[in-house]
């Protein structure tokens, strides 16, 4: 599965039920986005947001206005999915792992992915780029981060 296929997965498993309703107004980030000039539809969609927010989208959603010309939202559990929160997932070919460099980086393994293992894994150990091809080709690893050092204060 590429990252943009996870990323529709992961947007169609957040909308739960209301995916389907909404589906024509999802934006590339997970935002319902509807204009008042859509007439039936925005009222549809305008007013079943409450609906959406205690019973269909687990966790609610965050709302947006327009500037008075329609609503945006999207459910919480979508965050920051613009970036993926900071976690790059690798590509099945492992065309996008990172380059040789002194730059560190922590792994992550979503046992969804794999048959064999169902279980979740978060390594907190930082690992060099060499590390990660070699754990990416033993199929034990399906994200990376960068570790960005924390900054000195200014004052």
């Amino acid at each position: 599965m590429t990252n943009e296929e996870a990323k529709q997965e992961a947007i169609k498993k957040a909308y739960g039920k209301s995916y389907t309703m909404c589906k024509p107004f999802i934006d590339q980030n997970g935002w319902c986005v509807v204009f008042k000039d859509s007439d039936e539809k925005f009222k549809g969609i305008a007013g079943n947001q409450t609906h959406f927010e205690e019973n269909e989208i687990e966790g609610g959603i965050c709302t947006h206005s327009i500037h008075g010309k329609g609503i945006s939202f999207k459910p919480k559990s979508l965050g920051d999915l613009e970036c993926n929160n900071g976690w790059i997932r690798i590509e099945p070919d492992g065309s996008n792992l990172p380059a040789t460099s002194p730059q560190l980086y922590n792994v992550y393994y979503d046992g969804s992915l794999n048959s064999f293992s169902k279980k979740e894994t978060d390594f907190k150990f930082p690992y060099s780029c060499i590390k990660i091809g070699i754990m990416h080709k033993q199929r034990l690893i399906t994200h990376y981060k960068p570790i960005t050092p924390e900054l000195r204060p200014i004052y």
